[in-house]
């Protein structure tokens, strides 16, 4: 199929065109998973679109759709590579600071690579300090190296640390308050 790469509304009209098509076929896809041709086509068709069409408002949304589609191929470098142009090229973009997030997340459990995720992390918290995401961005640096057994074991101990004994609990007056119970009479 051939692509024009001119700003038309025809040129648009047949990018959008091949968007719908695309999209349509990976609906047909269900539960039976997303076929990797099919995706391929789907990437294709919003690259296709953002590269003739960059100042257009569906723009980073298609590119957000080619992001997450690439990190289900496992193709991480594209995935990234492509969270990234919408970092940069679009800041104002809904999903701007998720694509940040999806840059880091990748980079950590995807590619393993620790310092450069953390560096991602970083940004994000300095940038979104407060993003519902920060948290977890945190977290994901705090907890860095860790396997997910120490992790458990973690929740675990601090959970335990967070339990009120029967001696707290007891300590209460029937009103509920927590005053300082009166000694018992003699």
């Amino acid at each position: 199929m051939l692509v024009s790469s001119c700003n038309s509304g025809s040129g648009s009209a047949s990018l959008a065109s091949a968007i719908k098509s695309a999209e349509d076929s990976l609906k047909m896809s269900g539960s039976s998973g997303i076929s990797a041709t099919k995706a391929q086509a789907a990437i294709k068709a919003y690259t296709n679109y953002a590269d003739a069409n960059p100042k257009d408002a569906a723009t980073p949304n298609y590119l957000f759709k080619a992001g997450e589609l690439y990190g289900m191929l496992q193709d991480n470098e594209k995935s990234i590579e492509t969270f990234k142009r919408i970092y940069e090229q679009y800041p104002d973009y809904e999903k701007a600071p998720q694509s940040l997030f999806m840059m880091a997340f990748t980079t950590d459990e995807k590619l393993k690579n620790a310092d450069a995720a953390k560096v991602l992390y970083q940004e994000f918290i300095n940038k979104y300090p407060k993003h519902e995401m920060a948290d977890d961005a945190q977290f994901a640096i705090d907890n860095m190296g860790k396997s997910p057994e120490d992790i458990v074991k973690m929740f675990e101990e601090k959970n335990k640390e967070q339990q009120p004994t029967e001696a707290n609990v007891n300590q209460g007056n029937s009103t509920g308050n927590n005053t300082t119970p009166t000694p018992p009479q003699k």
